[in-house]
């Protein structure tokens, strides 16, 4: 198996992994605040 095919395999499950977690927490800022806020204190709470 080519070598370089995995690495970017990896890399692109790994892209692939932030933009999905990015997304979930913008929609959960974006419906719920408050709930982001119980999640992260550092949050502050609109």
């Amino acid at each position: 198996m080519n070598n370089k095919g995995v690495e970017s395999y990896i890399l692109l499950i790994i892209i692939t992994l932030i933009i999905l977690i990015i997304v979930i927490v913008f929609y959960l800022f974006l419906f719920s605040p408050s709930l982001l806020h119980k999640l992260i204190p550092s949050v502050p709470n609109i």
